[in-house]
Order: structure tokens, then sequence, then C-alpha cells
């Protein structure tokens, strides 16, 4: 689940990506329910497996970043901790104005929740 917030188009909004396997980028998809939020592939990479601790790299290519790298951020947890919704947060910024939040949640087997 990806939550985008762009603060210079005032939307803040929420998106389940397709179902993706790492390394590959998943379909693009909306966030929110129109194309003014934003929408976009993602994609995801495990970095780390030590016993039940993971940590995996994320990025989306958000339609709202044209001239900068596609937002990323590194979710760290532990699958025997059932309580606990994985997630990780990165801020892009277009030329110092144009702030864009992402909130990116794990759901679903991944997470060890299923």
């Amino acid at each position: 689940m990806l939550h985008s917030e762009s603060m210079w188009t005032n939307c803040s909004d929420v998106g389940v990506a397709p179902p993706v396997r790492a390394g590959v980028f998943s379909p693009s998809f909306l966030v929110g329910n129109n194309f003014m939020c934003d929408r976009g592939p993602l994609m995801y990479y495990v970095t780390d497996v030590s016993g039940s601790n993971v940590k995996m790299t994320v990025t989306f290519r958000s339609s709202v970043v044209e001239d900068a790298s596609p937002p990323s951020c590194t979710i760290s947890w532990d699958r025997s901790d059932l309580l606990t919704q994985p997630f990780c947060y990165v801020m892009d910024s277009r030329e110092g104005y144009h702030l864009t939040s992402y909130w990116i949640r794990l759901i679903g087997e991944l997470a060890g929740h299923a």
C-alpha cells in the first residue's frame, strides 16, 4: 500500500499496488481515484535476511517526479512480530519547491501477516 501526499497539488491519497515480485516493476497503479494525485509502478528488492529479520528497498516511479530519481526507501522488520505493520517513509522535492511525501506499507504474505 502506498500513501502519497503532494503539498503542491493539495492531494493526499492511498493506492494499493497490484501483486509484485522482487526485482520486477508492478503494472502502473493509481494513488487515489484520479490522475491528479499520483500514479506509477512499484518495485522492491530484498537486500538482507537474517533469521526472521528482513530488509528491503522499495522504489515507486511516481508520475509527479519528472526530473529526479524515483522515490525509494528501506523497510526493515522482524517477521516474527505480527503486530507491527512494516513501512518506510521518503520525501521528494522538485527544485526544493514541489514537495511530495510517500509512506509505503507492506500488507499481506510478504510482511508475515498471512
